[in-house]
């Protein structure tokens, strides 16, 4: 299930900050290809993803979150104007991996609501 979409108006400007810091800093993971091998490697995310993006894409990032309590994903609208923020273009999912940038990110996002986080699913 994806969770509620978060109005990018939401995003106050430390939110925005702290995510300008981490990718000047190198520490924003952008895009699914490197998401991928961040997951691969067994650490956790917090992922903020476009709500347009495909059901496929959508599905990959549930299990990520379904299979491992410590991801985070967080749906955010207007994504298209975070990358006019950040100084990206065309980027539709960006994480955060373990550490401070993430941690400051929790923070400031408050505890996860209905379908932001999963848990280890049993077989």
């Amino acid at each position: 299930m994806m969770p509620e979409p978060l109005p990018l108006d939401a995003l106050d400007s430390g939110i925005l900050g702290l995510l300008g810091l981490a990718r000047r800093a190198g520490a924003l993971i952008i895009g699914m290809d490197r998401m991928r091998l961040v997951v691969k490697r067994g650490q956790s995310l917090l992922v903020l993803a476009d709500p347009e993006l495909s059901s496929r894409t959508w599905r990959e990032l549930e299990l990520w979150r379904d299979g491992d309590d410590r991801n985070r994903l967080v749906a955010v609208a207007g994504m298209a104007d975070l990358n006019g923020t950040l100084g990206t273009r065309g980027v539709r999912a960006l994480g955060l991996a373990e550490g401070g940038f993430r941690r400051g990110l929790e923070e400031r996002l408050g505890p996860p609501k209905t379908g932001e986080q999963g848990g280890c699913q049993e077989a």
